[in-house]
């Protein structure tokens, strides 16, 4: 068992494999004293090992029933994990989300080549949002997808993009409404009624706090500059 810290809390990682402990490297804290802990069994891992198919070793499905255990308790500390990828810009962070393959990593790095060292890749893959003192927080974690692209960062979310491929760039901002039903489909939702109306709550504060866009884009260059452009003024 090691500790980690990921969105200010300390959390204890019972693993049976040496995968995770390498994976959460950079996240170990030398802490005696924890907020939660998580853990997978051995029957969670063979049941992910017949979702994901019997190529992947037990190391990295127990990694990926652990975070699905820390994803089930987060809401209980004003937090939840979402499927985006998320940058920091000049200090603040920017939410991009979608379905998967239509181009969230893609964006991303759009912005670090055009933005340089402004840029900061937060999460790749799976950051957490996490509510503090009256803002929210994006938190890097060492689950990052499988590019690997993240950072133990932290920045105050300044905006959240839904993504869609088109073949002219526009974006527009998006109604609390339409935000709702595209951002639900990207959150962790336990089926404990309590964790699961607790992450509902923190996520409607999102909408009526957050910043909230549409964005169609290509693959260029000046999908980025439009994106950046926009969403930044409003901060």
């Amino acid at each position: 068992m090691f500790i980690i810290k990921i969105a200010d809390l300390k959390i204890a990682i019972d693993n049976k494999y040496d995968y995770v402990f390498a994976q959460c490297t950079e996240y170990i804290c030398s802490s005696e004293r924890f907020d939660f802990s998580a853990s997978a069994s051995e029957d969670e891992i063979i049941e992910e090992q017949k979702i994901g198919g019997f190529e992947f070793n037990k190391g990295y499905l127990e990694s990926i029933c652990i975070y699905r255990s820390i994803a089930k308790q987060l809401p209980k500390y004003n937090a939840f994990v979402m499927h985006g990828a998320a940058i920091e810009y000049n200090g603040r962070a920017y939410c991009f989300t979608a379905k998967s393959g239509t181009g969230k990593t893609t964006h991303i790095m759009l912005w670090k080549k055009n933005f340089g060292e402004q840029v900061r890749i937060i999460n790749g893959d799976k950051p957490i949002i996490r509510y503090v003192n009256d803002e929210f927080i994006v938190y890097g974690t060492p689950w990052c997808g499988k590019e690997g692209f993240g950072n133990n960062i932290n920045a105050p979310l300044s905006g959240i993009c839904f993504l869609e491929r088109e073949a002219v760039n526009s974006i527009t901002a998006c109604s609390h409404h339409e935000a709702l039903n595209k951002l639900l489909p990207q959150v962790f939702l336990s089926k404990d009624n309590g964790i699961f109306t607790a992450t509902v709550q923190m996520i409607d504060n999102i909408l009526t706090k957050i910043p909230l866009w549409n964005l169609k884009c290509n693959i260029s260059d000046e999908a980025a500059i439009l994106s950046r452009d926009t969403m930044y003024k409003k901060v």
